[in-house]
């Protein structure tokens, strides 16, 4: 009887130890965005794309993304996981007024089947401009 007790307590601590390791959060992922990087001038009158890169930050355990963009600069801000979609909406907290018009928030949409990312600028009156179209892959550090 001792036995099939420590028996039981061997596999039910190795099952609990697995199970624990499967829902834990990873580590940090860096992901590197190619695409379309907009820019806008005149009051949002007239845009721009070009291609270019950027990198955003996503961290599962803090449930934070952080990505740069021209018009923001550095932003983090709350990140939302489905099985889908990875995406946040950080408001900007200084509010960055260009041509007459403040931008308040950044909105991150990325599809972690498709790898498509997009990101829009949202201005103070609600409407939306594009920051950033394309796709994004996991970023590996070169040195």
């Amino acid at each position: 009887m001792r036995y099939r007790a420590i028996i039981f307590a061997s596999i039910f601590g190795l099952w609990s130890q697995s199970a624990a390791a499967q829902t834990k959060l990873g580590a940090s992922v860096y992901l590197l965005c190619e695409g379309e990087i907009w820019t806008h001038q005149d009051g949002f009158g007239r845009s721009k794309g070009a291609r270019g890169q950027l990198t955003i930050q996503i961290d599962p355990q803090s449930r934070a993304l952080t990505v740069t963009t021209p018009l923001t600069g550095k932003i983090t801000g709350d990140l939302a996981v489905t099985n889908e979609w990875y995406s946040s909406f950080p408001y900007i907290v200084s509010t960055k007024e260009l041509f007459g018009r403040k931008v308040v928030r950044l909105h991150v949409s990325l599809n972690r089947f498709s790898a498509n990312g997009v990101l829009m600028y949202e201005l103070d009156d609600g409407q939306q401009f594009a920051a950033f179209i394309g796709d994004c892959k996991p970023a590996t550090a070169k040195f």
